[in-house]
């Protein structure tokens, strides 16, 4: 059934119409019916409040007339009223009523703008016009709403219009090619709303194509947005930036450095950092990576280099010479945490840096970092020799934290320091487990196992020695003793007793060797029964005093003699106690 609003009508009949619908819309606003959807509501053909079904009528409708009628209706006191009318109107076909939405942008409230982008492209025929006008304020505005509203279908229209010198407004579209660019990439670093039918990914290409465009004739219009716009969608291997980054010649060549150093832009510093990751990184790219200085990419590129960099990431960091923010401004290592600066150590000793300036860089740490600093910088001085690197090495061994002690113990006997050696058996008495662990695991030639190896060949003089050293660097020397004791071989079980004495373990051995007192070979129950002369209590006496009727003569014997050492031992001691006592003055 035809509406009278599809019949042509003559121009006072129009008006009257308009007066006629801007009264029912007013009417129906007064206590208008809230709709079920606020965004389908004009569309939907099974809308039944009259309210619905006029809006839905005026968005059809073919006659001109129903655009002045909303028109007037977004003016409407009433909200329903005015956000409906602005539905009908975008969903006309045709460019109608767009000027007048766009006039508005300044004055539009959250409520408007959602209804906008809920329709994509309602405005695009609009806002192409207007940048393409020459009305500079609707330019301003139809700028600011393709940036909004990120209208990405106006790009190349962007972009052609900010290449013509003779626009007053190049600059700005220029920026809103910028803008639009960061908004794309803000878009496809977050999950993908499905929502939109608008699939970013596809969009980047489309948008892409056409900054590849433009940038491969940059110096036609040397417009450096639309470089940067290019630089924070492009990957590392895409055709054009490879062409203009490795050829210093090449128009773009100056500009595109500029802003690879340069931009704040996230995406710019994505793609300076991807090319660490680049087996084949250009060289100037890694320039670029070393000489930026602001803290955020900083922050990220730290991050990126972790606890350690990727083989790839230390093969392109060693194409680096210098690092100015590090050499020229230490300062500013103090500003990093734990993680960076451990990060910061790493990436100095990858790069190419000249000693000296390396060195600064972990002395500046070691006296000034964080706890995480300072042990990764000690640590790294493994990297470095010299007397200098020897002398940090030494002040790294007195730091209050010992994890950065434990850090540098590692590399101290590699640097030939006299008396290294001698450091490190003190350092296995230290009163922190820490240090004591890993100076015990630089004496490894003083391990149970390298002495058992070679205790045979040892002279008496040197067991002794080695000996006591092994029972002080190794915390494993009584359990492993005591499992010799118990071993099959007869062999392997008198060894066992020998080296308890050269390691001067005999009194923390006495459970064990009272218990070789029973063993099944009398050479055994001998070689106890001698060394337990070093033992004093009633339960090593009885032990003996029992041995005195073993079957073999020699166990007889070496239990006798022990028990005479014993006794002579404990009479010493009670004569030196009698002349203490004398002595002392009576009181």
């Amino acid at each position: 059934m035809s509406s009278f609003l599809d019949l042509p009508l003559g121009g006072e009949i129009v008006s009257r119409i308009h007066s006629r619908a801007a009264e029912l819309l007013n009417s129906l606003g007064s206590k208008p019916p809230k709709p079920r959807n606020r965004e389908t509501a004009v569309g939907n053909e099974n809308a039944t409040t009259g309210f619905e079904k006029t809006l839905r009528h005026l968005a059809k409708t073919k006659n001109e007339a129903a655009v002045n009628v909303l028109l007037t209706a977004l003016d409407s006191a009433h909200r329903e009223v005015s956000e409906g009318a602005l539905g009908a109107l975008l969903d006309r076909r045709g460019d109608a009523g767009g000027d007048e939405i766009l006039a508005r942008l300044d004055t539009m409230d959250a409520s408007w703008k959602e209804i906008i982008r809920q329709r994509p492209g309602r405005l695009t025929g609009t806002l192409r016009n207007a940048v393409v006008g020459h009305d500079e304020q609707q330019c301003e505005k139809a700028c600011r709403a393709i940036v909004e509203f990120r209208d990405y279908d106006l790009m190349p229209t962007l972009i052609n219009a900010s290449e013509d010198p003779a626009s007053p407004q190049a600059d700005r579209m220029a920026q809103a090619v910028l803008e639009l660019a960061e908004e794309l990439y803000d878009e496809l670093a977050q999950p993908r709303d499905y929502q939109q039918r608008r699939d970013p990914h596809r969009v980047r290409q489309f948008i892409s194509t056409a900054l590849e465009q433009s940038v491969r004739h940059f110096e036609k219009h040397e417009r450096t947005e639309i470089l940067e716009a290019f630089l924070i969608l492009a990957n590392r291997d895409n055709v054009v930036l490879k062409r203009i980054i490795e050829d210093p010649f090449n128009k773009a060549y100056l500009a595109m450095v500029e802003v690879l150093t340069s931009s704040p832009r996230r995406g710019v510093m994505r793609l300076v950092l991807s090319f660490l990751d680049d087996p084949q990184a250009p060289g100037s790219t890694m320039t670029v990576l070393s000489h930026r200085r602001d803290l955020t990419f900083l922050g990220h590129l730290l991050k990126k280099i972790g606890f350690e960099p990727t083989n790839i990431a230390k093969n392109n960091l060693r194409r680096i010479e210098s690092i100015p923010w590090m050499t020229e401004n230490r300062e500013i290592l103090s500003d990093l945490d734990d993680a960076e600066q451990h990060a910061a150590v790493q990436l100095a000793t990858c790069c190419h840096l000249p000693q000296d300036d390396a060195l600064g860089i972990m002395e500046y740490l070691l006296d000034h970092g964080t706890t995480g600093g300072r042990c990764a910088a000690a640590a790294a001085l493994a990297n470095f020799s010299g007397v200098e690197a020897n002398q940090l090495a030494l002040a790294a061994l007195e730091d209050s934290e010992p994890r950065v002690q434990a850090a540098v113990i590692p590399n101290l006997r590699q640097r030939g320091i006299p008396g290294a050696m001698n450091r490190l058996l003190a350092l296995v008495d230290s009163p922190l487990e820490l240090v004591r662990t890993a100076a015990r695991e630089q004496l490894v030639e003083f391990r149970f196992e390298r002495f058992v190896d070679a205790f045979d060949d040892l002279a008496e003089e040197v067991r002794t020695t080695t000996g006591r050293l092994v029972q002080k660097v190794d915390p494993r020397a009584a359990a492993l003793l005591a499992s010799e004791m118990v071993k099959q071989s007869r062999t392997r079980r008198l060894r066992a007793i020998a080296m308890t004495g050269a390691m001067g373990m005999v009194a923390r051995m006495e459970k064990h060797l009272r218990e070789l007192l029973k063993d099944e070979e009398s050479l055994v129950r001998t070689e106890a029964a001698r060394i337990l002369s070093g033992c004093d209590g009633e339960t090593v006496v009885d032990a003996l005093r029992a041995c005195l009727a073993d079957r073999s003569a020699k166990v007889q014997q070496a239990a006798e003699e022990s028990l005479r050492q014993i006794g002579s031992r404990a009479a010493n001691e009670i004569e030196a106690s009698d002349e203490i006592a004398e002595e002392e003055p009576a009181s």
